[in-house]
């Protein structure tokens, strides 16, 4: 569950990137800078997870990642992202990913709950405080 877990947030890092590259290129550098913050907590949790599994003598290869399949442009002219006749909207796209990495990660705490693996249960509070952090920020 946890290198699932990896895999979930370098996806949402490689979201973010892209969400934070086209606001750059379309010179909106405030939600650029917003992206690119994010994009980094994000790769920043999947580090978190991998040195975590690491230090517990796990052996695990990095997952691959959905990002080559992550089109945030549906195929549309790029520039037709600030239109408002386009389907995307980054932060609400932010906001459910982050409720959807909350709920994975609390499913983990209940695995780690059930197998008695106190010590993935406690490590995993801080991911869960600082996830909380992330959807509030979202909202």
């Amino acid at each position: 569950m946890l290198i699932t877990q990896v895999k979930n947030e370098l996806n949402n890092h490689y979201l973010y990137l892209n969400f934070a590259i086209w606001y750059d290129i379309a010179s909106y550098f405030g939600q650029a800078a917003y992206f690119y913050h994010r994009a980094t907590e994000e790769r920043d949790h999947a580090q978190w997870i991998m040195d975590y599994l690491t230090q517990a003598d796990y052996l695990f290869a990095i997952p691959a990642t959905d990002a080559e399949h992550i089109d945030i442009y549906q195929g549309k002219d790029p520039f037709s992202f600030a239109t408002e006749d386009h389907v995307m909207d980054p932060h609400t796209i932010t906001l459910d990913r982050e409720i959807q990495t909350t709920r994975a990660i609390n499913a983990i705490q209940r695995k780690a709950n059930e197998l008695n693996d106190y010590i993935t249960g406690h490590w995993l509070r801080q991911l869960l405080i600082e996830q909380a952090e992330e959807e509030s920020l979202s909202h």
